[in-house]
């Protein structure tokens, strides 16, 4: 866990996700599904890359903006410039590149 000599008080647990290929989108067949997630399609994820395996607490972001409650509850009700702001905020805490996943990670996640 790197969050050590980071001066944060939570730990952030990183796990990688594998290189690998899924079927995103929906062929049509599920009636919840709306216009846009389709049709399916194969992507390919060429190289594995980490990812944090809980979501960041409110405790977490009141470390990075200075306000908001103090508890282990998920942070929400955030902006993804602010999210964007925060992996730049722990990258500049720790020396280690950080950024958001892109959509297609975040699906094979």
């Amino acid at each position: 866990m790197w969050w050590k000599g980071s001066g944060m008080t939570e730990p952030f647990d990183m796990v990688t996700i594998p290189a690998g290929h899924f079927v995103m989108g929906t062929a049509g067949e599920d009636r919840f599904a709306n216009s846009t997630e389709g049709p399916a399609h194969e992507m390919v994820i060429e190289r594995a890359f980490k990812v944090a395996r809980f979501p960041v607490t409110e405790r977490q972001w009141r470390e990075f903006c200075g306000t908001g409650p103090d508890s282990l509850l998920p942070v929400e009700q955030v902006s993804w410039h602010d999210a964007a702001d925060f992996a730049l905020w722990l990258a500049s805490r720790t020396g280690r590149a950080f950024r958001l996943l892109t959509e297609v990670e975040r699906e094979y996640a």
